[in-house]
Protein backbone atom coordinates (compact mmCIF):
# COMPACT_ATOMS: atom_id res chain seq x y z
CA UNK A 1 0.00 0.00 0.00
CA UNK A 2 1.42 3.20 -1.14
CA UNK A 3 2.28 5.43 1.86
CA UNK A 4 -0.02 8.67 1.36
CA UNK A 5 -1.36 10.95 3.96
CA UNK A 6 -4.54 9.53 5.50
CA UNK A 7 -7.18 11.87 6.61
CA UNK A 8 -9.42 11.01 9.87
CA UNK A 9 -12.15 13.47 10.96
CA UNK A 10 -13.45 13.20 14.75
CA UNK A 11 -17.17 14.45 15.36
CA UNK A 12 -19.93 14.46 17.46
CA UNK A 13 -22.32 15.86 20.34
CA UNK A 14 -20.17 18.00 22.98
CA UNK A 15 -18.80 15.98 26.03
CA UNK A 16 -19.09 12.46 24.21
CA UNK A 17 -15.16 12.01 24.36
CA UNK A 18 -14.19 13.01 20.52
CA UNK A 19 -11.31 15.14 22.07
CA UNK A 20 -9.77 12.52 24.38
CA UNK A 21 -10.39 9.63 21.79
CA UNK A 22 -8.14 11.86 18.89
CA UNK A 23 -5.75 12.45 21.69
CA UNK A 24 -5.46 8.76 22.07
CA UNK A 25 -5.58 7.73 18.33
CA UNK A 26 -3.05 10.32 17.83
CA UNK A 27 -0.81 8.53 20.28
CA UNK A 28 -0.06 12.30 22.27
CA UNK A 29 -0.68 12.51 25.91
CA UNK A 30 -4.52 15.07 26.92
CA UNK A 31 -2.95 18.25 28.19
CA UNK A 32 0.60 17.80 26.14
CA UNK A 33 1.91 20.65 23.79
CA UNK A 34 -0.05 19.61 20.63
CA UNK A 35 -3.22 17.53 22.23
CA UNK A 36 -6.64 18.62 21.72
CA UNK A 37 -8.36 20.69 24.32
CA UNK A 38 -10.48 18.74 26.36
CA UNK A 39 -13.73 19.97 27.58
CA UNK A 40 -16.84 18.93 30.07
CA UNK A 41 -20.40 19.18 30.37
CA UNK A 42 -22.31 21.32 26.90
CA UNK A 43 -19.63 23.68 26.65
CA UNK A 44 -17.32 22.11 23.52
CA UNK A 45 -13.42 23.20 24.37
CA UNK A 46 -13.34 23.03 20.24
CA UNK A 47 -14.56 26.15 19.03
CA UNK A 48 -13.04 25.46 15.12
CA UNK A 49 -11.50 22.53 13.95
CA UNK A 50 -7.71 21.42 14.69
CA UNK A 51 -5.35 18.81 13.05
CA UNK A 52 -2.60 16.72 14.52
CA UNK A 53 0.00 14.28 12.27
CA UNK A 54 0.68 10.61 13.58
CA UNK A 55 1.26 7.54 12.49
CA UNK A 56 -0.69 4.34 12.60
CA UNK A 57 1.86 1.07 12.59
CA UNK A 58 -0.18 -1.59 10.92
CA UNK A 59 0.52 -5.12 9.67
CA UNK A 60 4.14 -6.37 9.05
CA UNK A 61 5.53 -2.48 10.53
CA UNK A 62 4.04 -0.36 7.91
CA UNK A 63 3.54 2.59 8.58
CA UNK A 64 0.18 4.91 7.75
CA UNK A 65 0.73 8.50 7.89
CA UNK A 66 -2.26 10.40 9.14
CA UNK A 67 -3.61 13.49 9.49
CA UNK A 68 -6.67 13.00 12.18
CA UNK A 69 -8.96 16.49 12.96
CA UNK A 70 -10.91 17.20 15.80
CA UNK A 71 -13.88 19.74 15.00
CA UNK A 72 -16.31 20.97 17.09
CA UNK A 73 -18.89 19.53 19.34
CA UNK A 74 -22.33 19.39 18.36
CA UNK A 75 -25.00 20.89 21.17
CA UNK A 76 -22.62 23.51 21.92
CA UNK A 77 -24.99 25.77 24.57
CA UNK A 78 -22.32 28.64 23.88
CA UNK A 79 -23.59 28.46 20.29
CA UNK A 80 -25.92 29.19 18.11
CA UNK A 81 -26.76 26.10 15.60
CA UNK A 82 -25.29 28.04 12.47
CA UNK A 83 -22.18 29.16 14.63
CA UNK A 84 -21.67 25.39 15.43
CA UNK A 85 -21.85 24.50 11.80
CA UNK A 86 -19.69 27.35 10.69
CA UNK A 87 -17.11 25.63 13.25
CA UNK A 88 -17.48 22.49 12.16
CA UNK A 89 -16.97 23.21 8.54
CA UNK A 90 -13.35 24.48 9.11
CA UNK A 91 -12.67 21.31 8.56
CA UNK A 92 -12.33 21.58 4.53
CA UNK A 93 -9.35 23.64 5.36
CA UNK A 94 -7.33 20.77 7.12
CA UNK A 95 -8.58 18.13 4.63
CA UNK A 96 -8.53 19.19 1.01
CA UNK A 97 -8.18 15.60 -0.33
CA UNK A 98 -11.56 14.72 1.29
CA UNK A 99 -11.77 12.50 4.39
CA UNK A 100 -10.77 8.27 4.56
CA UNK A 101 -12.26 8.07 7.65
CA UNK A 102 -15.22 9.74 9.65
CA UNK A 103 -15.57 8.67 13.37
CA UNK A 104 -18.49 9.38 14.75
CA UNK A 105 -17.97 9.60 18.95
CA UNK A 106 -21.47 8.58 20.58
CA UNK A 107 -21.05 8.14 24.69
CA UNK A 108 -22.71 5.07 25.90
CA UNK A 109 -26.26 5.33 27.07
CA UNK A 110 -29.60 6.24 26.51
CA UNK A 111 -29.59 8.40 23.04
CA UNK A 112 -30.98 11.61 23.69
CA UNK A 113 -32.89 13.85 21.18
CA UNK A 114 -29.65 16.22 21.03
CA UNK A 115 -27.49 13.03 20.21
CA UNK A 116 -29.86 11.49 17.47
CA UNK A 117 -29.93 14.94 15.73
CA UNK A 118 -26.17 15.02 15.77
CA UNK A 119 -25.59 12.15 13.75
CA UNK A 120 -29.03 12.90 11.05
CA UNK A 121 -26.35 16.04 10.73
CA UNK A 122 -23.48 14.14 9.59
CA UNK A 123 -25.67 11.85 7.56
CA UNK A 124 -27.00 15.01 5.82
CA UNK A 125 -23.87 16.92 5.55
CA UNK A 126 -21.80 14.42 3.96
CA UNK A 127 -24.90 12.59 1.89
CA UNK A 128 -24.84 9.29 1.56
CA UNK A 129 -21.70 8.35 0.08
CA UNK A 130 -20.41 8.63 3.47
CA UNK A 131 -21.72 5.56 5.00
CA UNK A 132 -18.62 2.80 4.43
CA UNK A 133 -16.44 5.58 5.72
CA UNK A 134 -18.44 6.53 8.83
CA UNK A 135 -18.15 4.24 12.08
CA UNK A 136 -19.37 4.73 15.42
CA UNK A 137 -16.83 5.09 18.43
CA UNK A 138 -18.68 4.33 21.52
CA UNK A 139 -17.06 6.01 24.88
CA UNK A 140 -17.70 5.08 28.53
CA UNK A 141 -17.76 1.67 28.07
CA UNK A 142 -16.04 -0.33 31.10
CA UNK A 143 -17.93 -4.13 30.26
CA UNK A 144 -17.05 -6.41 27.82
CA UNK A 145 -18.24 -5.64 24.24
CA UNK A 146 -20.42 -8.63 23.91
CA UNK A 147 -22.70 -6.94 26.83
CA UNK A 148 -23.09 -3.43 24.68
CA UNK A 149 -23.53 -5.73 21.79
CA UNK A 150 -26.72 -7.28 23.18
CA UNK A 151 -28.18 -4.05 24.18
CA UNK A 152 -27.84 -2.23 21.00
CA UNK A 153 -29.74 -4.95 19.74
CA UNK A 154 -32.56 -4.16 22.17
CA UNK A 155 -32.69 -0.09 21.33
CA UNK A 156 -34.25 0.77 18.08
CA UNK A 157 -32.57 4.18 18.73
CA UNK A 158 -28.93 2.19 18.62
CA UNK A 159 -29.79 0.32 16.05
CA UNK A 160 -30.87 2.53 13.64
CA UNK A 161 -27.47 4.15 14.08
CA UNK A 162 -25.47 1.04 13.64
CA UNK A 163 -27.29 0.12 10.53
CA UNK A 164 -27.12 3.89 9.21
CA UNK A 165 -23.30 4.30 9.67
CA UNK A 166 -21.71 1.08 7.61
CA UNK A 167 -18.28 1.62 8.54
CA UNK A 168 -18.38 -0.60 11.74
CA UNK A 169 -18.17 0.08 15.28
CA UNK A 170 -15.83 -0.14 18.31
CA UNK A 171 -16.67 0.28 22.40
CA UNK A 172 -13.85 2.11 24.50
CA UNK A 173 -12.64 3.11 27.51
CA UNK A 174 -10.66 6.05 27.35
CA UNK A 175 -9.75 6.52 31.12
CA UNK A 176 -9.39 3.27 32.29
CA UNK A 177 -7.98 1.24 29.45
CA UNK A 178 -6.23 4.38 26.95
CA UNK A 179 -3.95 1.50 25.64
CA UNK A 180 -6.36 -0.79 24.63
CA UNK A 181 -8.37 1.80 23.32
CA UNK A 182 -5.53 2.88 21.05
CA UNK A 183 -5.33 -0.07 19.36
CA UNK A 184 -8.93 -0.52 18.61
CA UNK A 185 -8.96 2.93 17.03
CA UNK A 186 -6.42 2.56 15.12
CA UNK A 187 -7.33 -0.99 13.83
CA UNK A 188 -11.06 0.32 13.28
CA UNK A 189 -9.32 3.06 11.02
CA UNK A 190 -7.59 0.74 9.19
CA UNK A 191 -10.21 -1.26 8.59
CA UNK A 192 -12.18 1.40 6.84
CA UNK A 193 -9.25 2.46 5.08
CA UNK A 194 -8.61 -0.56 3.39
CA UNK A 195 -12.36 -1.40 2.92
CA UNK A 196 -12.79 1.76 0.66
CA UNK A 197 -9.15 0.76 -0.92
CA UNK A 198 -7.81 3.65 0.46
CA UNK A 199 -10.35 6.01 -1.42
CA UNK A 200 -11.07 9.13 -0.22
CA UNK A 201 -14.09 10.57 0.52
CA UNK A 202 -14.57 13.77 -1.54
CA UNK A 203 -15.69 17.20 0.07
CA UNK A 204 -18.01 17.62 -2.40
CA UNK A 205 -20.56 16.75 -0.92
CA UNK A 206 -20.05 18.40 2.06
CA UNK A 207 -18.70 21.62 0.60
CA UNK A 208 -22.31 21.08 -1.59
CA UNK A 209 -24.26 21.27 1.83
CA UNK A 210 -22.30 24.51 3.02
CA UNK A 211 -22.94 25.82 -0.72
CA UNK A 212 -26.61 24.72 0.12
CA UNK A 213 -26.87 26.43 3.52
CA UNK A 214 -25.55 29.89 2.23
CA UNK A 215 -27.97 29.93 -0.66
CA UNK A 216 -31.03 28.98 1.28
CA UNK A 217 -29.51 31.32 4.45
CA UNK A 218 -29.83 34.05 1.36
CA UNK A 219 -33.13 33.41 0.42
CA UNK A 220 -34.19 33.81 4.32
CA UNK A 221 -32.42 36.91 4.48
CA UNK A 222 -34.54 38.01 1.33
CA UNK A 223 -37.62 37.39 3.34
CA UNK A 224 -39.13 40.36 5.03
CA UNK A 225 -38.24 40.37 8.86
CA UNK A 226 -41.67 39.15 10.52
CA UNK A 227 -41.91 36.01 7.67
CA UNK A 228 -37.81 35.15 8.89
CA UNK A 229 -38.30 33.48 12.33
CA UNK A 230 -40.07 30.25 10.50
CA UNK A 231 -37.23 29.05 8.15
CA UNK A 232 -34.37 30.47 10.09
CA UNK A 233 -35.68 27.82 12.60
CA UNK A 234 -35.60 25.12 10.32
CA UNK A 235 -32.46 25.95 8.69
CA UNK A 236 -30.77 26.40 12.38
CA UNK A 237 -32.49 22.52 13.09
CA UNK A 238 -31.22 20.91 9.92
CA UNK A 239 -27.93 22.06 11.27
CA UNK A 240 -28.68 20.10 14.13
CA UNK A 241 -30.34 16.72 12.06
CA UNK A 242 -33.84 18.00 13.85
CA UNK A 243 -35.56 18.95 10.58
CA UNK A 244 -34.80 17.40 6.63
CA UNK A 245 -34.44 19.83 3.82
CA UNK A 246 -37.68 19.15 2.15
CA UNK A 247 -39.12 20.58 5.44
CA UNK A 248 -36.84 23.80 5.05
CA UNK A 249 -37.84 24.28 1.31
CA UNK A 250 -41.61 23.85 1.77
CA UNK A 251 -41.02 26.48 5.01
CA UNK A 252 -39.37 28.81 2.57
CA UNK A 253 -41.44 28.16 -0.66
CA UNK A 254 -44.12 29.11 1.78
CA UNK A 255 -42.97 32.18 2.93
CA UNK A 256 -41.84 33.13 -0.59
CA UNK A 257 -45.62 32.65 -0.95
CA UNK A 258 -46.89 35.05 1.78
CA UNK A 259 -44.76 37.46 0.23
CA UNK A 260 -45.94 37.41 -3.25
CA UNK A 261 -49.25 37.69 -1.89
CA UNK A 262 -48.29 40.36 -0.33
CA UNK A 263 -46.46 42.33 -3.28
CA UNK A 264 -49.47 41.30 -5.34
CA UNK A 265 -51.85 43.06 -2.84
CA UNK A 266 -49.36 46.04 -2.66
CA UNK A 267 -49.24 46.07 -6.64
CA UNK A 268 -53.15 46.27 -6.40
CA UNK A 269 -52.97 48.60 -3.77
CA UNK A 270 -50.77 50.40 -5.62
CA UNK A 271 -53.17 50.60 -8.57
CA UNK A 272 -55.77 51.05 -6.76
CA UNK A 273 -54.40 54.16 -5.08
CA UNK A 274 -53.08 55.54 -8.68
CA UNK A 275 -56.70 54.79 -9.78
CA UNK A 276 -58.09 56.69 -6.72
CA UNK A 277 -55.87 59.47 -7.29
CA UNK A 278 -57.04 59.76 -10.96
CA UNK A 279 -60.67 59.95 -9.82
CA UNK A 280 -59.58 62.49 -6.81
CA UNK A 281 -57.62 64.25 -9.92
CA UNK A 282 -61.03 64.08 -12.59
CA UNK A 283 -63.30 64.78 -9.24
CA UNK A 284 -60.87 67.96 -8.51
CA UNK A 285 -61.03 69.03 -12.13
CA UNK A 286 -64.87 68.36 -12.31
CA UNK A 287 -65.41 70.49 -9.49
CA UNK A 288 -62.91 73.13 -10.38
CA UNK A 289 -65.37 72.89 -13.71
CA UNK A 290 -67.77 73.40 -11.43
CA UNK A 291 -66.69 76.05 -9.52
CA UNK A 292 -65.77 77.46 -12.59
CA UNK A 293 -69.53 77.57 -13.87
CA UNK A 294 -70.91 78.43 -10.72
CA UNK A 295 -68.60 81.32 -10.32
CA UNK A 296 -69.92 81.91 -14.34
CA UNK A 297 -73.27 81.76 -12.96
CA UNK A 298 -72.87 83.99 -10.20
CA UNK A 299 -71.31 86.55 -12.40
CA UNK A 300 -74.63 86.21 -14.92
CA UNK A 301 -76.77 86.15 -11.93
CA UNK A 302 -74.94 89.15 -10.72
CA UNK A 303 -75.37 90.68 -14.56
CA UNK A 304 -79.13 89.60 -14.63
CA UNK A 305 -79.91 91.02 -11.14
CA UNK A 306 -77.86 94.57 -11.76
CA UNK A 307 -79.71 94.38 -15.74
CA UNK A 308 -83.13 94.04 -13.54
CA UNK A 309 -82.22 96.51 -10.98
CA UNK A 310 -80.89 99.03 -13.71
CA UNK A 311 -84.32 97.98 -15.55
CA UNK A 312 -86.15 98.71 -12.50
CA UNK A 313 -84.32 102.10 -12.32
CA UNK A 314 -85.01 102.85 -16.02
CA UNK A 315 -88.75 102.29 -15.91
CA UNK A 316 -88.50 104.50 -12.50
CA UNK A 317 -86.95 106.95 -14.12
CA UNK A 318 -89.18 106.62 -17.31
CA UNK A 319 -91.89 106.76 -15.53
CA UNK A 320 -90.57 110.16 -13.74
CA UNK A 321 -89.77 111.56 -17.33
CA UNK A 322 -93.56 109.76 -18.39
CA UNK A 323 -94.67 111.80 -15.62
CA UNK A 324 -92.51 114.84 -16.16
CA UNK A 325 -93.78 115.23 -19.59
CA UNK A 326 -97.08 115.13 -18.85
CA UNK A 327 -96.59 117.51 -16.50
CA UNK A 328 -95.23 119.42 -19.00
CA UNK A 329 -97.79 118.64 -21.45
CA UNK A 330 -99.93 119.90 -18.75
CA UNK A 331 -98.17 123.09 -18.77
CA UNK A 332 -97.69 123.54 -22.11
CA UNK A 333 -101.41 123.54 -22.49
CA UNK A 334 -101.63 125.78 -19.66
CA UNK A 335 -99.29 127.92 -21.37
CA UNK A 336 -101.28 127.48 -24.81
CA UNK A 337 -104.26 128.60 -23.14
CA UNK A 338 -102.22 131.42 -21.64
CA UNK A 339 -101.32 132.28 -24.71
CA UNK A 340 -104.38 132.15 -26.44
CA UNK A 341 -105.61 134.18 -23.57
CA UNK A 342 -102.61 136.67 -23.94
CA UNK A 343 -103.14 136.76 -27.75
CA UNK A 344 -106.85 137.27 -27.01
CA UNK A 345 -105.54 140.17 -24.96
CA UNK A 346 -103.09 141.50 -27.71
CA UNK A 347 -105.72 141.40 -30.09
CA UNK A 348 -108.15 143.24 -27.74
CA UNK A 349 -105.09 145.48 -27.04
CA UNK A 350 -104.53 145.92 -30.44
CA UNK A 351 -108.71 146.41 -31.71
CA UNK A 352 -108.67 149.21 -28.42
CA UNK A 353 -105.26 150.22 -29.98
CA UNK A 354 -107.18 150.62 -33.30
CA UNK A 355 -110.04 151.97 -31.57
CA UNK A 356 -107.76 154.59 -29.61
CA UNK A 357 -106.21 155.51 -32.47
CA UNK A 358 -109.47 156.26 -34.35
CA UNK A 359 -110.30 157.87 -31.08
CA UNK A 360 -107.05 160.06 -31.20
CA UNK A 361 -107.18 161.00 -34.79
CA UNK A 362 -110.73 161.94 -34.99
CA UNK A 363 -109.78 163.93 -31.65
CA UNK A 364 -106.79 165.04 -33.68
CA UNK A 365 -109.24 166.03 -36.97
CA UNK A 366 -111.77 167.59 -34.30
CA UNK A 367 -108.97 169.54 -32.87
CA UNK A 368 -107.38 170.68 -36.81
CA UNK A 369 -111.00 171.40 -37.54
CA UNK A 370 -110.88 173.65 -34.60
CA UNK A 371 -107.93 175.06 -34.58
CA UNK A 372 -109.34 176.35 -37.77
CA UNK A 373 -112.46 177.79 -36.76
CA UNK A 374 -110.92 179.57 -33.58
CA UNK A 375 -108.29 180.69 -36.30
CA UNK A 376 -111.35 182.25 -38.53
CA UNK A 377 -113.79 183.08 -35.48
CA UNK A 378 -111.69 184.67 -32.86
CA UNK A 379 -111.89 184.04 -28.98
CA UNK A 380 -115.88 183.86 -29.47
CA UNK A 381 -115.52 180.86 -31.12
CA UNK A 382 -112.80 179.14 -28.78
CA UNK A 383 -115.52 179.30 -26.00
CA UNK A 384 -118.29 177.87 -28.30
CA UNK A 385 -116.06 175.22 -29.62
CA UNK A 386 -115.35 174.27 -25.52
CA UNK A 387 -119.09 173.90 -24.83
CA UNK A 388 -119.42 172.06 -28.45
CA UNK A 389 -118.65 168.34 -27.24
CA UNK A 390 -115.41 168.61 -29.20
CA UNK A 391 -113.61 167.59 -25.56
CA UNK A 392 -111.81 169.29 -23.13
CA UNK A 393 -109.30 172.49 -23.64
CA UNK A 394 -106.03 172.65 -25.56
Amino acid sequence: MACTRFTILMCGSTGAGKSTAGNIAGNIACGQPGAFKVGHGTDSETKRSEAIDFNIVGPGGIVYPCRLIDTIGFGDSELKPEKQFEGFSTFIDLAPGGLNVICYVQKWGRLKSDEQEAMHLVAEAFGAGQRTHTAVVITHCTKEDGFYEEEIKKSSAWSRVIDYFQGGRIYIDSQEQPEVARTKLHQLMLHIIQKNNSKKLNNAGFEEAVQYRWQRQQLVNALPADLRTGPQTILDELQQGKKSRSELEASIIQQQLVEARRQEQARNLKKACEDLQDQIGQTANANQRAEEANEKKDEAEKRANAEATRSVELRTTNQGLEDELSRAKKQSESTSAENRRLAAEVAKGNADKESLEQTVQAARFCLMSLLEFVSVSGPRSRITAQHSGCGRWW
